[in-house]
């Protein structure tokens, strides 16, 4: 068999999850290039191996994978250490196309027989746990050795307040709460303030996140904040600035306010009454 040419003039190719490819690295300094068609999101293990099938006493090889210009962008030596002879690369494409298998001998002083594969990587399997192992990392493994939680039982009640929120975050808190109360039997309250809470729903900060205040593994208060970027990115009307005008994100709610006999309408609030 004619050497197998090193760069992507090669006429050698080898197919995903095809045959396997066996060749030979004729002296030491020789490189055996593969022209091999990927496809992007996939990945791809490459393999060489033992044609005897005993990698103790077979070729020791490198294993390069470069891309359509011939440019290196992967690079084993040894993977099964020991014996430490064979090569191994997994690799997802970010771009269709053929790419290139370099098979050479480590430190371009190995020759000898070996065997090339190329086939599809086996998705990652997802760890399963029962609910057991659930219900512990939500009671104590998420936090660290310092757990603390509500003084409440199935049948308790935790105040919350949501006034804060535009009517859109209100049903979305009131949702998850709902889900919440099916889950534990404990009954979320909506009262008047949040000084009266023990739970404050807000939405004027940057991000997702919880604050926590608690004694002795006993909760005391949280404030929960959703910011409108965080569930709407820059397409909720609150984050559009208007044209020609450079401002901050504020918050506004048209109400009516009795005084008396008369009734106070904030300026936006009568202007959009009126169809301005």
């Amino acid at each position: 068999m004619a050497d197998t040419p090193a760069s992507t003039a090669t006429t050698r190719t080898i197919t995903v999850d095809g045959p396997v490819v066996d060749d030979t690295l004729e002296n030491p300094g020789d490189h055996d290039w593969f022209a091999v068609t990927l496809v992007a999101g996939q990945t791809y293990t490459f393999v060489t191996a033992s044609i005897s099938g005993t990698n103790d006493y077979s070729t020791d090889t490198t294993l390069a994978l470069r891309d359509p210009s011939g440019h290196l962008i992967a690079f084993n030596d040894d993977y099964d250490n020991p014996p430490g002879q064979m090569s191994k690369i997994t690799f997802t494409a970010t771009t269709s196309g053929t790419y290139y298998l370099d098979v050479g001998g480590y430190n371009d002083g190995a020759s000898g027989d070996y065997r090339l594969s190329a086939f599809t990587a086996a998705p990652t399997a997802l760890p399963v746990y029962d609910n057991d192992e659930i219900a512990l990392q939500l009671t104590d493994g998420y936090w660290d050795g310092d757990a603390h939680h509500w003084d409440v039982a199935p049948g308790g009640t935790i105040d919350v307040y949501m006034g804060a929120l535009e009517s859109s975050g209100q049903f979305l808190a009131r949702t998850a709460l709902d889900l919440w109360s099916d889950a534990t039997g404990i009954v979320f309250a909506e009262v008047g303030s949040a000084a009266a809470a023990d739970i404050d729903f807000t939405d004027d900060q940057q991000g997702a996140f919880t604050n926590m205040a608690w004694s002795n593994g006993l909760m005391t208060q949280a404030t929960v904040n959703i910011s409108l970027t965080w569930r709407f990115g820059r397409s909720h009307p609150r984050l559009r600035p208007e044209r020609g005008r450079h401002h901050r994100p504020v918050r506004h709610r048209c109400h009516r306010r009795r005084d008396g006999r008369s009734i106070h309408l904030h300026r936006r609030c009568r202007l959009q009454r009126n169809g301005g």
